[in-house]
């Protein structure tokens, strides 16, 4: 597979790792990539949200953690990070907060089934309710709901 990868690959040695990652990077495998540009945030300046906070060249992980855990502590709505900030995903970040980006994420999921492919998938998703013991999910497309 790596070989499929038009992209340089180089094996180095852990001290080399270390340095170049700022810290003991023991799961072998680092990589530098180029972040896509994010846009703009008129979709996000347009919304309900009171308080946003804007990281802005921030570079130090542990500061990183703790901003995000701060922004937990006072209800943050919104944390935006600017290209040039380490992601609170990574290193120690990651370990010096307890936070994550989907503490701050708001997710749904959405599903859409054809007409004509919702009676067999009905059928299995009543069984597969009525056996895990979801009485609601399995009212919900029971063949009364089908009729009606």
């Amino acid at each position: 597979m790596l070989d499929a990868t038009p992209a340089p690959i180089y094996l180095v040695d852990q001290p080399l790792m270390n340095d170049l990652a700022g810290f003991n990077i023991h799961r072998g495998c680092l990589a530098l990539v180029r972040r896509p540009d994010a846009g703009t945030l008129d979709r996000i300046v347009a919304g309900p949200m009171a308080r946003v906070l804007v990281l802005e060249g921030v570079n130090n992980p542990d500061n990183v953690g703790g901003l995000f855990r701060s922004a937990a502590a006072f209800d943050i709505d919104l944390v935006v990070l600017g290209p040039d900030c380490v992601l609170p995903t990574g290193g120690w970040a990651r370990t010096f907060s307890p936070l994550s980006v989907f503490d701050f994420l708001k997710r749904s999921s959405l599903g859409y089934v054809t007409a004509g492919a919702y009676p067999e998938l009905a059928h299995h998703a009543r069984i597969l309710a009525a056996y895990e013991g979801f009485a609601g999910h399995a009212h919900a497309i029971s063949a009364a709901r089908d009729e009606a």
